[in-house]
């Protein structure tokens, strides 16, 4: 529907609520009061309102939305109950509640006090305000309005000699329009609805009048209410504060403390080509002081807004009346809106993945044994550097990393560069290298550097924490200038997780390793003294992929070398040892007393890899499996490291072990 369509379609929400809640005639004074008071009528006039202002801008109108609304209407009573101040406070949490899918939300809020136009003046004030003024005029289209009352309509009451009383209440009301003008207008406005309240359907009151007489509760109520006209007339008129009331018959009148009106929360649903921003600035109503001036480079200007928000620059998107502005633009001279991406989450399969909103989301569904489920956050990047976080609020063993549209496929299928389960790499379908870092679990957040300086690769970089693993991923193909997007392979339905765009990796903790962390490489085994020959197995053909050692260059012909590793596992007093014979067997070292390079230790249970290997190595794994666990001691050197324990010596030499490559095999489609 085109705009001119939609806006000479525009429906009149406040006369809708009327024909459907307020259709019945009114039988007192008290009912009009309370209907004019309505908080779900001053909602629907405000935002009738609203769309009256937006399509002055040649805007379409807003559609109303009773979930929003009841959202927007419980706050309206905690604010007005005192349980959380008059704020925008917890405005993504109620982001998040929306009961649909959206892109973009903000909230706008006014507090009225003895107005008689509620609905009006809450408008008029917002459109008076720069920051609400946008929000009136966002690229949204629908929206919800809740209201409440601070306090119950409060009557004064007088009786006939209570003269005094009425003349001092005038006497405020003459006071008020001294020091606020504006007063003696809405006081005029009070009056001619009043009038009008009066006028309309109490001919059966009348009736009762002149039939019942004055005992009649509902002629009374008119009788009160007309008197308070009088001097709400007289206020208005010639009348001095010293002169006394026209009519001498006391009655008793209403004054309503006007709703507190919370609203205009607007949203807009998911349209086909539409940006995914959240307007955090304008549901604060806060500006953001730049210098950046008109001329400038937008990406100038959007640097600038994301180092004031501490945000990463991907997380910015900024608006202008001609659409959101690309980087390669220059800053207009008018208004600029700031929003911040809402990194919404999809899943590969149907109804797997959940979004919460704020980048995070739980996945969901029926569990699926022996495969995963996978999610992408719709948020990519192409070029240049970038660095994510996704942190694991619930479940274990996720493998977190990147994908492209092409590539994102349910379970297994799944094409991408990933770090996870246990600390291994993978592409998604397979392992490609263990114990690249420590096992991912809940608690755990994972640092994802991207290199996409060349426009036909992808080369990714993983942190756990506060530690960089290193480089994971180098030159690994892609089409050229593809997208590649945040990915979480995930094990479990309930599983949560939580994406942040920082504009820089954290920075690495720097601290003196134990001299024990290392390779090292085995020269001496003794046994109940007994030295075990490793000639045999040395001998062994082959260069250690599997067959249970790597090739040292100065080594004889024919002789190759036996590598034991030692890593510290990060938050523990452990560190994590692993033997290349024939199998890989590893355990645990925990040290004890004394210091640093001389420790009492115990190792832990030996485990290792079930392949066939050669007999020479088959034996020492076995001699290795019973030796390793009476060691108690070791002595750490620059060069050395001796273990001791019971009957068993173990020496070995520091080795300078060839870094491994990153994995570059693996292409993105």
């Amino acid at each position: 529907m085109r705009t001119q369509e939609a806006i000479a379609g525009m429906p009149n929400y406040a006369d809708q609520y009327r024909q459907t809640h307020q259709a019945s005639p009114a039988t007192s004074y008290s009912t009009l009061v309370s209907r004019s008071y309505d908080p779900e009528l001053i909602a629907r006039q405000a935002l009738d309102g609203t769309n009256q202002y937006r399509a002055s801008k040649g805007l379409v109108p807003l559609q109303w939305h009773d979930g929003i609304a009841r959202i927007a209407r419980q706050h309206a009573e905690q604010m007005a109950s005192g349980a959380m101040p008059f704020s925008h406070d917890g405005v993504e949490e109620r982001f998040r509640a929306y009961p649909m899918a959206h892109r973009a939300a903000a909230e706008n809020l006014a507090l009225n006090h003895g107005v008689a136009d509620v609905a009006k003046v809450a408008v008029d004030g917002w459109i008076k305000s720069p920051g609400h003024e946008r929000n009136l005029r966002g690229t949204f289209n629908l929206c919800g309005l809740g209201g409440t009352q601070r306090a119950k309509i409060e009557a004064m009451k007088a009786q006939s000699d209570d003269e005094a009383d009425i003349k001092k209440q005038i006497e405020v009301l003459n006071d008020t329009l001294t020091v606020i003008p504006d007063a003696r207008h809405r006081l005029q406005k009070y009056a001619t609805e009043l009038r009008d309240h009066l006028a309309e359907g109490h001919q059966d009151v009348d009736v009762a009048m002149r039939s019942e007489g004055e005992e009649n509760p509902e002629v009374q109520v008119i009788l009160e209410a007309r008197q308070l006209l009088r001097e709400v007339d007289q206020t208005l008129g010639t009348q001095t504060a010293d002169e006394e009331p026209a009519d001498d018959t006391a009655g008793t009148g209403g004054t309503a403390d006007a709703p507190s009106l919370q609203g205009a929360v607007l949203l807009d649903s998911p349209g086909p080509g539409a940006a995914m921003p959240v307007q955090v600035t304008l549901a604060s109503g806060k500006e953001v002081e730049v210098t950046a001036a008109a001329g400038d480079k937008v990406a100038d200007l959007r640097q600038q807004i994301a180092e004031k928000l501490d945000q990463h620059p991907r997380c910015i998107e900024l608006n202008h009346e001609a659409g959101v502005l690309g980087d390669e633009q220059i800053v207009p001279d008018s208004q600029i809106t700031v929003v911040l991406v809402r990194l919404p989450w999809i899943g590969a399969g149907p109804d797997q993945v959940k979004d919460l909103g704020g980048g995070e989301f739980v996945i969901e569904g029926d569990e699926k044994r022996g495969s995963k489920c996978n999610a992408l956050c719709e948020v990519g990047f192409s070029s240049g550097s970038e660095y994510f976080e996704v942190e694991v609020l619930e479940g274990s063993g996720a493998f977190i990393g990147v994908t492209t549209r092409n590539g994102f496929l349910e379970g297994y299928k799944i094409k991408g560069l990933f770090f996870g389960g246990p600390g291994n790499l993978s592409n998604g379908s397979g392992g490609l290298r263990t114990q690249f870092g420590e096992q991912v679990k809940a608690g755990s957040v994972i640092g994802v550097a991207l290199d996409l300086t060349d426009e036909s690769t992808v080369s990714v970089t993983f942190w756990e924490g506060d530690v960089c693993l290193g480089e994971a991923f180098k030159g690994c193909p892609r089409q050229p200038g593809a997208m590649v997007f945040p990915a979480v392979c995930a094990n479990k339905v309930q599983d949560r997780f939580k994406l942040s765009l920082r504009r820089n990796p954290r920075k690495q903790t720097l601290k003196q390793p134990h001299p024990a962390i290392g390779s090292w490489d085995l020269q001496r085994l003794v046994i109940a003294g007994e030295t075990v020959s490793l000639d045999a197995a040395l001998a062994v053909k082959g260069k250690g992929k599997g067959r249970g050692y790597a090739v040292d260059a100065e080594a004889p012909p024919g002789m190759g070398n036996i590598i034991m590793t030692l890593t510290e596992k990060p938050g523990t007093p452990l560190f994590r040892l692993s033997l290349k014979l024939g199998n890989t067997l590893m355990t645990t070292v925990q040290t004890n007393s004394g210091p640093i390079g001389a420790e009492e230790v115990q190792l832990g249970v030996v485990a290792g890899t079930m392949v066939m290997a050669p007999p020479p190595l088959m034996d020492l794994e076995q001699s290795f499996s019973k030796a390793l666990p009476l060691i108690t001691s070791w002595k750490v050197t620059k060069d050395s490291l001796q273990m001791r324990g019971g009957d068993v010596e173990i020496d070995f030499r520091h080795y300078d072990a060839p870094p491994e490559e990153p994995v570059s095999s693996v292409t993105l489609p």
